[in-house]
């Protein structure tokens, strides 16, 4: 995909849940000082009970900004839910003819899942609600970074078995599963896993990794990459293992490299990672080791 310029028209939608005001206009505010010509969907500002418009009013724009050929770059100002009640009602045939930049995460995970089984990349990434956000400037800096200079790169926590290069997929546990036996189920193979959570209890999480294990989606993973997990809640009498424990035994036997706080998902910094796309590794020196996407 084509790196962004000034001037260049970008969509911002809200295809999920109902959007703050005040975390929106804080968010265009900052989306603004990058110089683009900025287009609200339609029903951004809308709201329906949870929701940020009803279904076809979110389909709607979406659909808008998915076709629209001089819309460059599509930023979601929130994630939450309701990608789920929408996803099979998506005509992508616009969006292969003019492919972009799709960035958010979240619940949104779920469209990412869908952009690479065409084939396309996607960035999961911060979104416009956040972009004003005080600890959230250096990951909407990386952002800036990744879509004018078509790459951003950063230091990890390295291991020495975890594939130099390669493909990620994935995002939101709860979104991945979800995807199982769909029309738009996750493909894994040969791909590095990317996994992150928000408000769920030890034992769901290790539900639905072994849900995914079930499912034959570690058999062929060439490593995993563990985000954020935040505001998680224990069991009475506890479930006694942390998150990195519940993802080393449910992938048992299975020889599969972890990285773990990485950072990316609900919590500062949420830095972007290209999915569907290619990532290298630079190891030198080991100390510090840096993880590197290019939007092409």
């Amino acid at each position: 995909m084509s790196p962004l310029n000034v001037g260049d028209d970008i969509a911002v939608i809200a295809p999920s849940g109902f959007v703050d005001p005040t975390r929106l206009a804080s968010g265009l505010t900052k989306l603004s000082s990058w110089d683009l010509n900025i287009s609200e969907g339609k029903y951004l500002r809308s709201k329906h009970n949870y929701f940020s418009g009803t279904d076809s009013q979110r389909l709607s724009d979406l659909q808008w900004a998915l076709d629209a050929p001089n819309i460059k770059a599509v930023f979601c100002a929130r994630g939450g839910y309701g990608l789920s009640r929408i996803i099979d009602k998506i005509d992508f045939s616009g969006f292969v003819k003019s492919p972009k930049p799709i960035i958010g995460f979240s619940d949104i995970t779920l469209l990412h899942i869908a952009i690479q089984a065409l084939g396309f990349t996607s960035i999961h990434a911060c979104m416009v609600a956040q972009f004003g956000n005080e600890e959230y400037l250096t990951s909407v800096k990386k952002l800036e970074d990744l879509l004018f200079k078509k790459e951003t790169q950063y230091v990890i926590k390295y291991n020495s078995e975890f594939p130099s290069s390669g493909q990620i997929v994935g995002g939101n546990l709860r979104m991945i599963v979800d995807s199982l036996a769909t029309s738009y189920e996750i493909n894994t193979n040969g791909k590095v896993l990317l996994i992150e959570e928000i408000g769920e209890g030890y034992y769901k999480i290790d539900r639905m990794l072994q849900h995914l294990r079930r499912a034959g989606k570690f058999d062929s993973v060439q490593g995993i990459l563990l985000g954020h997990f935040t505001e998680l809640s224990d069991s009475t009498p506890s479930f006694g293992m942390s998150v990195l424990e519940i993802v080393e035994e449910a992938t048992k036997g299975l020889n599969i490299p972890i990285i773990s706080n990485y950072s990316a998902g609900h919590a500062p910094p949420n830095y972007p990672v290209v999915l569907g796309g290619s990532f290298k590794i630079i190891n030198e020196p080991p100390e510090q080791c840096k993880i590197v996407f290019d939007l092409s």
